[in-house]
């Protein structure tokens, strides 16, 4: 199953940076976060970055438009449902992720990648609590995610070989 349309949790600094990344590598990219106001930050951010990149000849205007046209921003979980990966780059709340990974779980189609930012926190841990442990992997972004071409992709015992080679691909991409 290939990996197209990719939801990022959190419009932070780490989120906004990997949805500016995979929109920017041809992703359809759906942001979630808990306000308006950190979206519309994030969304703030990301226009400078992209900005950034055009003014100092790193991308073509017409790559940071379309790269902008991919991107979808929601208060709304469940707009996330039909995405293909989910990566989590909220607070370093172990609990916290755990709920938000338990309601994607139920949402989710079975082919759902999920993937956890975090270089602190286990990622054992995220996939127990879900129904989809060979199906749930790390995917640690470094910052600044936009000028990193680097990707960590953290598998666990029970992660699929095929779980990994597609995660791996798209961090690859």
């Amino acid at each position: 199953m290939t990996i197209r349309k990719v939801g990022v949790v959190g419009c932070g600094l780490m989120g906004s940076g990997i949805a500016q990344v995979c929109a920017t590598a041809g992703y359809e990219t759906i942001v979630r976060d808990i306000s308006n106001e950190l979206l519309n930050r994030g969304r703030a951010g990301i226009e400078k970055s992209l900005a950034k990149l055009v003014e100092k000849g790193r991308l073509q205007a017409a790559d940071r438009d379309a790269a902008l046209k991919r991107l979808t921003f929601t208060t709304a979980v469940p707009e996330l449902r039909k995405v293909d990966v989910v990566i989590e780059a909220i607070t370093e709340d172990l609990a916290l992720k755990n709920l938000l990974f338990l309601e994607l779980d139920g949402l989710c189609g079975p082919g759902t990648i999920f993937a956890s930012n975090t270089s602190s926190l286990t990622i054992a841990e995220m996939a127990a609590a879900t129904k989809r442990a060979d199906r749930f992997v790390g995917l640690h972004f470094f910052n600044p995610v936009p000028l990193m071409p680097l990707v960590e992709v953290v598998r666990t015992v029970t992660t699929s070989e095929e779980t990994f080679k597609r995660a791996f691909a798209f961090a690859a991409s």
